[in-house]
């Protein structure tokens, strides 16, 4: 069965010049075991935001199964001043 299926997808911040994702094409199934792995700056972010619906491609389309859950922890945790991760 089909979880996630990128289909020509092209991405761009309106901000830069440079494009940042193009000609994605993938297919996620059931019992898929993925990893997503890149330089900084190379776009993984971006395609996590493009699928989870939170910005939307130039170009392309993101398939997602109705009722599929995704999990996303924020890369950083905005700490208060005198706080450390123990706070927490």
């Amino acid at each position: 069965m089909l979880y996630i299926k990128a289909d020509n997808i092209h991405f761009k911040y309106e901000e830069q010049t440079e494009t940042i994702l193009e000609n994605i094409y993938f297919h996620i199934n059931t019992n898929s075991k993925i990893g997503l792995i890149g330089n900084n700056g190379s776009g993984k972010s971006t395609l996590i935001k493009l699928i989870t619906k939170k910005i939307k491609p130039i170009v392309g389309d993101i398939f997602v199964k109705n009722g599929l859950k995704i999990g996303i922890m924020n890369q950083e945790i905005p700490f208060r001043k005198n706080e450390t991760i123990s706070t927490f």
